[in-house]
């Protein structure tokens, strides 16, 4: 008895391991195929994702050519002001060479 009980768990074993065998052969098989399409609403949920992407990059560039407009206009001042302070300074200069 001892020996056929043996046997018979060792074709157990094959049996059990054939079945796992085509089990993962069968997964494989499975996640080797093509995955299927998107559905119509993943494909809107992608759309209105990429939509809102795409409308914060342009809220973040117009964000920067008004920085960059506003900094320019600074200079500008600045640059003006400079201009203004230098005059001033040679038409004091110039009275007090003429009084």
């Amino acid at each position: 008895m001892g020996l056929l009980r043996f046997v018979l768990q060792g074709v157990g074993w094959r049996v059990g391991r054939e079945i796992a065998e085509e089990g993962i052969d069968e997964v494989r098989a499975r996640t080797d195929a093509e995955p299927p399409a998107p559905s119509e609403a993943e494909r809107a949920r992608v759309a209105a994702r990429d939509a809102r992407a795409h409308a914060k990059a342009e809220r973040v560039q117009a964000r920067e050519r008004e920085a960059a407009v506003r900094a320019a206009e600074k200079a500008k001042r600045e640059r003006e002001a400079q201009i203004e302070r230098e005059l001033e300074a040679l038409r004091r200069k110039i009275d007090r060479d003429q009084a």
